[in-house]
């Protein structure tokens, strides 16, 4: 997966090494825009993950891997806000429907649900506190995260 920034928008790409880029805690990971038009650019980048049996998706989690991602990466790989899921949006023939969480996120009817295995999985993404437009808008403008590389 790699995300490069277009004109000021997040556009998400596949490299064949998807698995390879989260920590051994990530069983599977969804890079979405959620547009936001407060953000710089009117969008931001969202992280959804699926994790391994046990794990928490904790703060320092969320460091760890927003850290892991600008290191393998750049800036614009580093998601705004990271969401864990029980399990990601997949098609019938095992394919991962990055549109539908996307429509889920940004509260759009979602175009292809006949076509997804799990329907299920996009409960709740049209209401999750983190991705609310309201709190993207009261916490300012600027990065809304501080990830040292050292």
């Amino acid at each position: 997966m790699a995300v490069v920034t277009e004109a000021g928008r997040h556009k998400v790409t596949r490299s064949g090494k998807q698995a390879d880029v989260m920590l051994t805690v990530v069983a599977e990971a969804m890079a979405i825009e959620q547009v936001v038009p407060s953000e710089i650019g009117g969008s931001r980048l969202i992280l959804l993950v699926v994790l391994r049996d046990g794990a928490t998706l904790t703060p320092r989690l969320q460091d760890d891997i927003r850290r892991e991602l600008a290191l393998r990466g750049s800036a614009a790989h580093v998601p705004a806000v990271i969401l864990a899921r029980e399990d990601l949006p997949t098609t019938h023939s095992n394919k991962r429907s990055e549109r539908a969480a996307r429509d889920a996120v940004n509260r759009r009817p979602v175009a292809n649900i006949g076509a997804l295995r799990n329907p299920e999985s996009l409960e709740g993404l049209d209401t999750a506190p983190e991705l609310s437009l309201e709190a993207a808008a009261t916490r300012g403008i600027g990065p809304s995260h501080d990830v040292s590389v050292d």
